[in-house]
């Protein structure tokens, strides 16, 4: 069997969007038992990573565990994101995970057969390439937001030229590389002509183990649920101007029931407290197994994605869809036009909305409460999960990559 070392900063148990779609993959290609798994990730504490409990049923399966301390404080990394730019916190502020890349040699046991790895943060794909030329092996890279070109990120010119040298070299450097939608397939196939061949679609995922029959509740009030961070251009503003026009005008407030769920920086949780709904809650940070707890009694789910304003870089894949999905009711996403999401809710048959359109989620809120009032319970019920999300499915095409490169 071949020996793939997987390196990841996020891996489990520590709980962010990406430490939890590595963990589903994880843990279905090592039940796939056609490989050595050895893991190298940072050891937590790691910064805005923190452990969640409940993810420790992913930590293993691993044949070794590597971990590197990562020397970083909340004050340092606000500095050197704010007020000074400098090359120990390039490509990120884990920058430290790949400048160890010599210890991580060291304390491998058995040299790899092939590496894979995933970022973000982009640190996890730097420290693959310096162990890729190391080792001479073939190398799987996945990459789950734009790099150089992302939307998301403000970066100085001296900054931009690092993370295009660095795109360069490990694209060209990786055997296959692995994105999570087709409108980064088409993006990244337009920029690198040549390396089109190597893209390929490795979306988010579910855990097929936690779908469970979630048999409608009926209730006196549509209780809409969203469970997901706030921060940057993730905002909850837009949503509660449309909600705070519901109840004036349709006089059903009484009928609504919202509940978020999820960490807030201090900017957004500005936003919530100026808004004094009484058909709105703020619940604070959940681990994940609440969260989904969460999701199973709500009648419609809420995507709120990130405000990007060039169509083209509008590719991120919310990985929040597939959590959504097992709980088996419908989704609304608040999204831009002719983004990854409004794609992908399009191909589920679930409704999207404009970010900036306020008349159009108060509309939507009441046409949700009609459906509501007039019985009509099966459209909040959801009764088929595609496959092609499912962790176990993905992890097998996955293995089958890693076996063929």
């Amino acid at each position: 069997m071949k020996r793939v070392l997987f390196v990841s900063i996020a891996f489990p148990p520590k709980k962010d969007p990406e430490c939890i779609q590595t963990a589903r993959y994880f843990h279905y290609l090592s039940k796939t038992d056609k490989f050595y798994l050895d893991v190298l990730t940072s050891k937590s504490p790691t910064l805005f990573m923190p452990e969640d409990p409940t993810l420790n049923k992913y930590n293993c399966g691993w044949d070794h565990k590597y971990e590197l301390k990562i020397l970083e404080n909340k004050y340092l990394s606000f500095i050197q994101r704010n007020l000074w730019e400098s090359p120990l916190i390039l490509p990120d502020t884990k920058a430290h995970f790949h400048r160890q890349w010599k210890k991580a040699v060291s304390m491998i046991n058995n040299p790899p057969d092939i590496i894979y790895s995933r970022s973000y943060p982009l640190s996890s794909s730097v420290a693959a390439y310096k162990l890729v030329k190391y080792f001479k092996v073939p190398w799987v890279l996945h990459l789950s937001d734009p790099w150089e070109d992302s939307p998301l990120h403000q970066y100085s010119p001296k900054g931009k030229s690092y993370h295009k040298i660095w795109e360069n070299l490990c694209f060209n450097q990786a055997n296959a590389i692995c994105l999570t939608s087709q409108k980064s397939i088409e993006f990244y196939s337009k920029k690198y002509p040549k390396l089109a061949n190597k893209f390929q679609l490795f979306p988010n995922v579910f855990d097929p183990s936690e779908i469970k029959r979630n048999r409608y509740q009926i209730r006196d009030k549509l209780r809409i649920v969203y469970t997901g961070g706030l921060a940057g251009t993730r905002s909850p503003n837009t949503f509660l101007e449309g909600l705070q026009q519901f109840n004036k005008v349709s006089g059903m407030s009484n009928l609504l029931e919202v509940i978020f769920a999820g960490p807030c920086d201090r900017k957004m949780q500005a936003v919530i407290k100026k808004f004094n709904l009484s058909n709105f809650k703020y619940v604070g940070s959940l681990s994940l197994e609440e969260s989904i707890k969460l999701q199973r009694t709500a009648d419609i789910l809420l995507i709120i994605d990130s405000h990007i304003h060039s169509e083209e870089l509008s590719m991120y894949f919310p990985s929040k869809i597939l959590e959504y999905l097992i709980a088996q009711r419908r989704i609304v996403s608040l999204t831009t036009k002719n983004s990854s999401t409004a794609h992908i809710m399009s191909q589920l048959g679930f409704h999207s909305i404009d970010l900036e359109d306020v008349d159009e989620i108060a509309n939507h809120l009441g046409f949700l409460a009609d459906k509501l009032v007039s019985k009509s319970y099966s459209y909040f019920q959801i009764e088929n999960v595609p496959e092609e999300f499912s962790a176990s499915y993905n992890a097998n095409r996955l293995a089958e990559l890693l076996n063929n490169v």
